[in-house]
């Protein structure tokens, strides 16, 4: 499956190291077969959508970008990433309330991204960022998993498309 769907342009097979391409049918799937998720068996190899790969998936899930967010946590910091300020703010609202770590008032700061890099494939010509900062709070492992359980459901931002 995932030959055919480079051969079709759609995704590309790269050595992460060399940037060497799979091109054939047989490279791809040596690439692929030696690349099992065991450490000591890595073969560098790793597979990413093309701008092709994205159009076309674009085109059968049909995303919302505006609702679309990312987000990255480091030691004490953690940053959100999304198509629309309403979005970020959501994502915020309800990460800034984790009962695992303590928010710092007034930490965090919110920018405008022009452009925005929404994944590796794709850039949108605007998105906005909070960056926040926090402190370990109690370890409760009992009120973080009832946290967890209440997020808000939200709509998707894209169509799951049936194949």
């Amino acid at each position: 499956m995932l030959a055919s769907l480079c051969e079709a342009g759609l995704i590309e097979v790269q050595h992460i190291e060399t940037g060497a391409l799979a091109r054939s049918h047989q490279e791809i799937e040596r690439a692929l077969a030696m690349n099992s998720c065991k450490p000591a068996h890595y073969s560098g190899f790793w597979y990413h959508l093309t701008d092709k790969g994205g159009a076309m998936w674009e085109s059968l899930a049909r995303p919302d970008w505006g609702r679309y967010s990312k987000g990255r946590r480091e030691e004490e910091e953690s940053f959100i990433e999304a198509g629309s300020r309403e979005c970020a703010e959501a994502e915020f609202a309800w990460w800034s309330t984790d009962p695992s770590k303590t928010l710092l008032p007034g930490s965090e700061a919110w920018t405008g991204l022009q452009p925005w890099d929404a994944t590796y494939w794709k850039t949108l010509s605007v998105g906005f960022r909070v960056h926040y900062r926090w402190t370990a709070g109690p370890k409760n492992h009992f009120a973080w998993h009832l946290w967890s359980k209440r997020r808000p459901i939200q709509r998707p931002w894209h169509e799951k498309p049936a194949f």
